[in-house]
């Protein structure tokens, strides 16, 4: 085992790229020709010899040197690989100041922004912008709970929408969900509180049935044709901003000769 005198009067020989310094448990001193000397332990995984860096000797002493790989030789030992421990602690570091809840949920928005309608980018931003940044922006995203979560979509149930709030909280899972792929939280909290809304039961619009009775002797049955095209046309529309029409060709000549159906039916096919 080396001792602090021995680091300190460590040398590498010129004619050598390198001179290793072994002291126990697969660490040693690696010293180059200009002076610098590093601390690393040598292990292996899976049949494979992996090599991971301590830090620089003086500024990580010989104990702390060796506390750093009985801490990695631990890891292993539970079934970690410290080397791979390391590089997911590094890419924590590189968002350590981004994992607010507001930065991590404009980074989903514009990441997802392209793929949607202009009508579907309005929405998902007021629901961000409404319901969850009063509420979460500053906050770090991996240490919001489910009922911090469940009470802000909850003040949305109060102004009785709904289907609002339903939306919002998919919208947060969303956002959760990426934040668990980018590193910034454990799981996705909005999982935990799926069956804690008010149900929502969307309606229907009713159904047009017009009696061949009644079509026939409507004051506009001089232009049976624009009476009817004006009645069904409102669902050839989707709710919002539809990106499709749908175009029904309506054979109303037979329909109108149809008398014995008593209702007004009309063949049609979507174009």
């Amino acid at each position: 085992m080396l001792t602090d005198a021995q680091c300190r009067n460590a040398v590498c020989p010129p004619d050598r790229k390198q001179a290793r310094f072994a002291d126990a448990g697969g660490m040693y001193l690696q010293v180059s020709p200009a002076g610098s000397k590093r601390w690393f332990l040598k292990y292996r995984d899976g049949g494979k010899e992996k090599r991971l860096a301590l830090g620089s000797y003086p500024d990580v002493s010989l104990t702390a040197a060796r506390k750093a790989r009985d801490t990695a030789k631990l890891q292993k030992s539970e079934g970690r690989d410290p080397l791979q421990i390391r590089k997911v602690e590094k890419l924590r570091a590189t968002t350590a100041d981004a994992d607010t809840f507001k930065v991590t949920a404009l980074e989903w928005y514009a990441m997802k922004l392209p793929n949607w309608s202009g009508h579907y980018a309005i929405r998902e931003k007021r629901n961000l912008e409404k319901d969850l940044f009063p509420h979460f922006a500053s906050r770090h995203i991996g240490d919001i709970e489910p009922l911090e979560l469940l009470a802000a979509v909850r003040q949305v149930e109060e102004r009785g929408a709904l289907d609002v709030a339903h939306r919002v909280l998919t919208t947060a899972g969303q956002i959760w969900r990426y934040a668990v792929a980018t590193g910034r939280a454990k799981r996705d909290v909005s999982a935990d509180i799926q069956g804690a809304l008010k149900p929502h039961h969307g309606k229907h619009f009713a159904a047009i049935q017009l009696r061949y009775g009644q079509y026939r002797n409507r004051h506009v049955c001089c232009k049976p044709r624009l009476c009817l095209c004006r009645q069904r046309s409102v669902h050839g529309w989707q709710r919002g901003a539809p990106k499709h029409k749908i175009y029904l060709n309506l054979d109303l000549d037979s329909a109108i000769k149809d008398k014995q159906l008593g209702l007004c039916a009309i063949p049609f096919f979507v174009q």
